[in-house]
């Protein structure tokens, strides 16, 4: 039996889920003015009458002794949509004094685009071809412009994330916003192919231990679906200066040490690039970047198994901190500075067909489409599922 513990309030439009450090901040209670009350639902024509248009719901529950989360998404007073849920529902209900309608972006750039938001940390977004939602990203909504959905960060903090993951792991992602994380495969591909008219821009931040900094740039980035083993693709026009370590990468199937994608040749002893570079990537015949492998802390005698960009400091050494993240490109032209330089629309052989999870054309099926990912809700989600005492 499925029993509803307690419902939560929303966060208002624009809020970021973190919460203040050392908060202890009570729980509003669900009485008295401008408060929150519960009241059961049974059918839709409990739901005539309410001021409210669009609300996310966070609803708790309780079965064998586990706390599973589950979101309801509710068109008033029409319609109840329920994910997860097929009992008698309690819902806590916004104050009377709430009018027009609670919108959940649908991306980083969303969030700055309809909520106003500015500042840079944790939000909640659905995307809408996902069933499940909404999740927790970190967004950069500071940086030339902001819009950006963060999806990796390594960096100098003590303990370090373990990046050497299975393949569940990067599936569903891993780590924590405030230190080191991977964001997840199913959020990754979700995020770039809502529609096929929409083209994204990745962006990859590089430090190594003596504070400089390099970046790379790659335009039509997108990651196709599990089917595709969440093949890296992108339109092979770069720009930065950190030199192009992913050129080698586009088109490659993503492997951890547990699913081996790669083509790595040879008669080796070990068949494997990602137990070989101690990592997950999209390895090839093995890599020219690993910045998902060990956290080694600048030079190594170990050979291409730490957090390496090829192209700038080699195999060689380990790099102080990196962060990838992605946004919707824009239609401007390449900013090139005095130390930026492009590489623009080199061909390989693998370019010269469509891949097959990217249908040509218009986007409207696509958009339409909404896809069931019940591993989302799953408890080694713990870095996208919102927490029970975060809302």
């Amino acid at each position: 039996m499925v029993t509803v513990v307690r419902g939560r309030r929303v966060l208002p439009a624009g809020r970021s889920c973190r919460r203040p450090p050392h908060s202890n901040l009570p729980t509003p209670r669900a009485s008295g003015p401008g408060r929150s009350t519960t009241s059961p639902v049974r059918s839709t024509s409990s739901l005539a009458g309410s001021s409210c248009n669009h609300v996310v719901w966070w609803v708790y529950l309780t079965e064998h002794g586990t706390f599973p989360h589950t979101s309801l998404r509710i068109s008033l007073p029409t319609r109840v949509v329920v994910d997860c849920i097929t009992t008698m529902l309690y819902l806590t209900y916004l104050p009377p004094v709430v009018r027009g309608s609670f919108h959940v972006a649908t991306s980083c750039q969303d969030v700055q685009a309809t909520q106003g938001a500015t500042t840079t940390g944790i939000y909640l977004i659905h995307p809408p071809n996902l069933v499940q939602g909404p999740w927790k990203v970190f967004c950069d909504l500071e940086s030339e412009g902001g819009g950006w959905t963060v999806f990796q960060v390594r960096d100098d903090v003590e303990p370090h994330e373990n990046f050497m993951r299975a393949w569940e792991d990067y599936k569903v992602g891993f780590g924590d916003f405030d230190r080191e994380f991977w964001l997840g495969n199913i959020l990754l591909w979700s995020l770039t192919n809502v529609d096929n008219e929409t083209q994204y821009e990745l962006h990859i931040e590089l430090e190594d231990w003596s504070g400089n900094k390099r970046f790379a740039r790659y335009r039509g980035f997108r990651i196709g679906s599990e089917r595709d083993a969440y093949r890296l693709y992108h339109a092979n026009v770069y720009f930065g200066n950190a030199g192009d370590s992913l050129y080698s990468h586009n088109g490659l199937p993503f492997s951890t040490f547990d699913v081996d994608n790669d083509n790595r040749d040879g008669d080796f002893v070990e068949r494997s690039c990602a137990r070989l570079y101690k990592g997950a990537w999209w390895y090839g015949n093995c890599h020219d970047a690993n910045l998902n492998g060990w956290y080694l802390g600048g030079p190594h005698r170990s050979f291409a198994d730490g957090v390496n960009w090829y192209t700038w400091t080699g195999y060689n050494y380990s790099l102080r901190r990196t962060v990838m993240k992605f946004r919707p490109q824009s239609s401007g032209p390449i900013p090139v500075g005095f130390d930026t330089f492009i590489i623009a629309n080199r061909r390989r052989s693998l370019d010269s067909q469509a891949p097959e999870h990217l249908p040509l054309g218009g986007g409207s099926q696509q958009q339409q489409s909404r896809h069931d990912i019940p591993e989302m809700l799953s408890s080694r989600n713990t870095l996208s599922r919102p927490d029970f005492e975060e809302l």
